[in-house]
């Protein structure tokens, strides 16, 4: 049986389901080629001298660039992978709010990453949630 995740988007529920494994592969693809860079910032960080400018300015060009368009981003793949929230785009768009939208993305996380989904995990996810959270399991 899929295991499901009842998110809020705008005063709007939507129950979300796990992804078939092909669209889960592409998923998590798609979150590597967004988000895979911070891999190469916790590599390099150790190794950065705090006093050479250069070094320091490409780690905050890493790190601005990904989190200054890390909601657009997941919105997007948020619609790309569940036809239900891109076919109520407009509305979620007008209504819902960012820690929303992060609280879907956590969810659909633990959808795609099944060994994440465990109660520790859940348990961390839910001791640190975002403000105006409204995630309920299923």
């Amino acid at each position: 049986m899929k295991r499901k995740e009842t998110v809020e988007l705008g005063d709007k529920q939507y129950e979300l389901a796990e992804m078939p494994l092909r669209r889960a592969e592409e998923f998590r693809k798609e979150l590597k080629a967004h988000f895979g860079q911070f891999t190469d910032l916790f590599d390099r960080a150790p190794n950065t001298n705090v006093e050479d400018t250069g070094g320091v300015a490409s780690i905050m060009r890493l790190i601005s660039d990904t989190l200054f368009s890390s909601v657009e981003t997941v919105t997007k793949m948020l619609f790309d992978y569940y036809p239900q929230l891109a076919a109520d785009k407009e509305f979620i768009e007008e209504n819902a709010v960012s820690s929303e939208v992060v609280d879907a993305f956590l969810a659909v996380l633990g959808l795609s990453f099944p060994f994440f989904d465990q109660p520790r995990l859940a348990t961390l996810i839910d001791m640190i949630p975002s403000p105006g959270s409204k995630r309920k399991r299923t």
